[in-house]
């Protein structure tokens, strides 16, 4: 998995282009922090879905490079044929996105960016069959199950008013991992997707407050 992550960031740094040793030095100061939540999963969980969670995003700005950690809980509930499925747990991203919207004093952003995600989970599975002999009914419960992934992500982030801000990041989720031993194979991974999809697509829906550090240098002329 390491070496993923780090043919992720260098694949970033190309893509961001080379800018001189000064001022590259100077841009990494940080000048806000923005926290903010998720609300696709949030309405789904308020509107009764059978299907939902909850997640809370915070990036903080490095001139064009942000650093992005993502914590959130999901749930699904599943009738199936013949029984019923249940699935929820706690998930974590960090990463990194690069902004290619230069020298904006609204510091809007057009962005790509890598994450690497882990899931703690848990699974039950109660199926009823009939043998031709008679029904068996079988009740699985795995505990603490672990997985972990990659995300390429892209999106967009637009100031609406001062400190307030909207914005979205697809995602393609790829090399997500699983336990062997697992008496069944995991149907979905918190903060992933389904197991089965390889790659997964993703999307997230953020509203954001952003937190000052310290006072944005104005641009000149030339810069704008």
């Amino acid at each position: 998995m390491s070496k993923y992550i780090y043919s992720l960031i260098v694949f970033l740094l190309m893509l961001s282009g080379t800018a001189s040793s000064q001022d590259s030095l100077r841009s990494f100061k940080p000048t806000g922090i923005r926290v903010g939540a998720e609300t696709i999963g949030l309405i789904k969980s308020l509107a009764g879905s059978k299907a939902g969670g909850k997640e809370l995003f915070a990036d903080m700005d490095l001139g064009r490079y942000f650093l992005a950690v993502e914590v959130g809980e999901s749930f699904r509930n599943l009738t199936i044929k013949d029984g019923t499925y249940s699935n929820e747990g706690r998930y974590l991203r960090l990463g990194a996105d690069v902004n290619f919207l230069k020298k904006d004093p609204d510091r809007n952003m057009f962005f790509l960016g890598f994450r690497y995600g882990r899931a703690v989970y848990r699974e039950q599975l109660d199926y009823v069959y009939n043998t031709g002999f008679g029904t068996v009914n079988m009740d699985i419960d795995q505990q603490q199950v672990k997985s972990g992934w990659l995300e390429l992500t892209t999106g967009l982030r637009v100031r609406v008013v001062k400190f307030f801000w909207m914005g979205y990041t697809a995602r393609l989720k790829f090399g997500s991992s699983v336990p062997d031993e697992s008496p069944i194979a995991p149907y979905e991974i918190p903060g992933y997707g389904l197991t089965f999809k390889k790659p997964w697509w993703g999307f997230s829906y953020y509203m954001m407050f952003r937190i000052p550090l310290r006072k944005d240098k104005a641009l000149s002329p030339a810069e704008k």
